[in-house]
């Protein structure tokens, strides 16, 4: 069966309260949304540690990992819904009270990557059952609900717009912990002095002000990228103090970066005229 293009419901096709989980659907496809949004969620939770998925930014307030098991419990129960609005199922729907959801589930105690691990399974899920509900079905209002019909549509829609409001919140909570290490600027130097603290296990954080980390690094060499050259020296710099330079190559030079690039497989050429290397 061929799924549909799931567009943005109208406003008569949701409760007012929902308008804006709504809102924050980016696109006008559904399902590609979830499917572009599924590795940056990933990556997101997964650069959360166990120790800090337990953070609470208030006594009181919800855990990071609270807040992860809040969207497993409501992506199950929102799917479910759709299915029954499809179905013209007409029988009054149980309420969701999410405290008491998250007071009797103890999501502190479950393992973080499982829980990370059991969203993204809900969330492959979530494709297979825009079939299940495919059809006539998703623009059509619920009988002997509610004067305003919530329509299946605006269901599927909330399954994956309460992820983008709380993955906020999770940016927000993660902003406001400690840090070993900030790293102003994610330039090239920036972003791989970041890396290295990373790999030791430190906290780091790097603030850039463009939109996007390494924007600068796409115009070094005329634009065309060039990462190192082969023949830099430390006279190569201007600096007060020029031992800096000689102690920097010294300890990391041109051809460590190289092996690095290869490690990752990343394919480059030389610019024979002046040793610079391509991606």
């Amino acid at each position: 069966m061929k799924i549909p293009v799931i567009s943005r419901p109208a406003e008569d096709e949701y409760f007012a309260y929902y308008g804006g989980y709504v809102s924050k659907v980016e696109g006008a496809d559904l399902l590609k949304t979830l499917r572009s949004r599924c590795a940056f969620v990933e990556e997101l939770y997964s650069s959360i540690s166990d120790e800090q998925s337990l953070y609470r930014y208030a006594e009181g307030k919800w855990s990071i990992r609270e807040l992860l098991g809040h969207l497993i419990d409501t992506e199950r129960i929102m799917a479910y819904r759709a299915l029954r609005f499809a179905r013209a199922d007409g029988n009054e729907l149980a309420g969701m009270e999410q405290d008491d959801y998250i007071l009797n589930a103890n999501f502190d105690d479950c393992r973080w990557p499982d829980l990370i691990a059991e969203f993204l399974l809900l969330r492959a899920l979530a494709y297979s059952d825009v079939r299940a509900v495919s059809g006539s079905g998703l623009g059509s209002p619920r009988r002997r609900q509610r004067p305003r019909g919530q329509r299946t549509r605006a269901r599927l829609h909330h399954c994956g717009t309460r992820d983008p409001s709380h993955q906020h919140s999770a940016r927000t909570v993660s902003r406001k912990m400690t840090y070993d290490a900030v790293v102003i600027g994610a330039g090239a130097a920036g972003l791989f002095c970041a890396i290295t603290a990373g790999r030791r296990g430190k906290r780091v954080l790097v603030v850039e002000h463009n939109v996007q980390p390494g924007r600068k690094i796409l115009i070094s060499g005329g634009g065309r990228c060039n990462f190192t050259n082969l023949n830099t020296t430390a006279e190569n710099f201007v600096s007060e103090n020029p031992h800096f330079a000689k102690s920097a190559l010294a300890g990391y030079t041109p051809h460590d970066f190289v092996e690095l690039v290869r490690k990752h497989r990343i394919e480059f050429l030389r610019k024979e005229t002046w040793a610079a290397l391509l991606p």
